[in-house]
């Protein structure tokens, strides 16, 4: 290709904007990004995410926010799993530094992170456009099409918006979420959602509202995330901001009569949320007796798609791929979705700048980002699903068994949960993405 490549990433979410920046690093000469964002302006719902170790890799090693994540991050000595009850502790679980063990460095190369979705979406989207990628708000796009042809310059791939906005591209990215509207062009279909029968609670609190409560002292939210499971629900609380907000993600069965809605925006009823926890440790209640404003999401589940990529041959298909939740929708439970859509980015990243050196057809390059990727997330997805088989226990010989092997875990370092397991961990925190699309691509060159 004699120009740079033109790329059209479809939603500025963090998914969007990790691929406009990997892909601006990875590719030259330079290429010419645009990302589609439906909304009018780009904001985030205030919320935590978690940044375990396999994330921090991509954003400090191959998007270069490392001094970000050390502003805005907040590194967690440990996290404690609690019994719904009484707040017995059940676990203690190092990530950064208790008594002095940095064991996610140690053993993973990196460090463990909470981050404020607004912080990190504010990282990504500064350092894409630093990059030089274009931001086109008020962009529905609804409509994708490949032409066999191309336009004058060789684009055969077409993105066209609920206004009538056409925008042409070499390469088509879906990163419009879990509800993907261009996902039907790869699929030839929406995708089927079922429910959960469970929802998710966001809040978030001013730091001194909870640290300076002498109630709640005895939980220790300075050093890092507290759990609390019992029957079909948990809750989990820890720090953002640089230690300045508190924020509470709480998941519970749906109520009857609730508004059906998926998206994070929909407001959420605190004494209807403090309803479900009647019967659990005071200090629980008294910390949710804080909340005032919460948002709620009716949680949705959607099945592992067959492919990602528009059909077709490598000689007449279609450039259009999809990425993170558009590819592989994740539910909350193991903490993985927005680490995969930022692993995502790099292989794909990864996959077209090598299509450019060896002058290869884009779409042997999105077979094998395809072909990597979509083991990896079929895990996570796992992941999730049986996390939450774990946390959710009914009291009874099951929860009993789960609460004792956890308790001889905190002195052997080995966990019934399996996201706690050495060896599982290893293969979750310890996994690199660009080592392996790396060795991907030279196997197939």
């Amino acid at each position: 290709m004699s120009r740079p490549l033109n790329v059209v990433i479809v939603g500025a979410g963090i998914g969007g904007l990790a691929a406009a920046v990997a892909i601006s690093r990875a590719v030259k000469p330079t290429p010419k990004i645009t990302i589609l964002e439906a909304a009018k302006e780009l904001s985030e719902i205030g919320a935590g995410i978690q940044v375990a170790p396999n994330m921090t890799r991509v954003l400090v090693d191959r998007l270069g926010l490392g001094d970000a994540m050390a502003q805005h991050g907040v590194v967690p000595r440990y996290v404690r799993q609690l019994r719904w009850q009484d707040s017995t502790e059940l676990t203690r679980f190092n990530l950064n530094g208790d008594d002095g063990d940095d064991r996610c460095m140690r053993a993973f190369g990196h460090r463990y992170y909470y981050l404020h979705r607004c912080d990190l979406q504010s990282m990504l989207l500064t350092r894409a456009t630093e990059l030089g990628a274009e931001i086109v708000t008020s962009a529905v796009a609804v409509h994708y099409e490949h032409t066999t042809g191309g336009n004058e310059d060789g684009e055969k791939e077409s993105v066209t918006c609920v206004d009538g906005r056409t925008f042409t591209a070499d390469v088509v990215i879906a990163a419009d979420g879990a509800r993907s509207r261009l996902s039907a062009f790869v699929l030839g279909a929406r995708v089927p959602v079922t429910p959960t029968g469970d929802s998710a609670y966001r809040a978030t609190l001013p730091r001194e509202a909870v640290l300076d409560d002498p109630d709640l002292a005895s939980l220790g939210f300075e050093n890092g995330a507290v759990v609390w499971l019992g029957p079909g629900a948990h809750v989990i609380g820890y720090l953002v901001r640089g230690g300045s907000v508190f924020n509470m993600v709480i998941l519970v069965p749906d109520c009857p009569g609730q508004v059906n809605e998926e998206t994070w925006k929909l407001k959420g009823d605190p004494e209807q949320l403090r309803l479900h926890f009647e019967g659990w440790d005071w200090r629980l209640r008294k910390l949710l007796s804080k909340i005032d404003v919460t948002y709620l999401w009716n949680l949705r589940d959607r099945p592992m798609l067959e492919r990602w990529l528009a059909p077709g041959t490598e000689e007449d298909g279609g450039n259009l791929v999809l990425l993170g939740d558009a590819a592989h929708p994740m539910l909350p439970y193991a903490g993985q979705g927005a680490a995969s859509a930022a692993e995502d980015a790099v292989a794909l990243a990864e996959c077209l700048a090598h299509a450019t050196n060896k002058a290869w057809p884009l779409r042997k390059a999105l077979t094998i980002y395809q072909h990597v990727r979509r083991p990896r997330t079929d895990s996570m997805r796992m992941a999730g699903q049986l996390n939450r088989e774990h946390f959710h226990m009914e009291d009874g010989p099951g929860q009993q068994e789960r609460d004792r092997k956890m308790n001889e875990a905190s002195d052997s370092q080995k966990q019934p949960s399996q996201l706690n397991d050495p060896e599982k961990l290893q293969a979750l925190y310890g996994y690199d993405i660009y080592a392996e699309i790396r060795r991907a691509l030279e196997e197939a060159s």
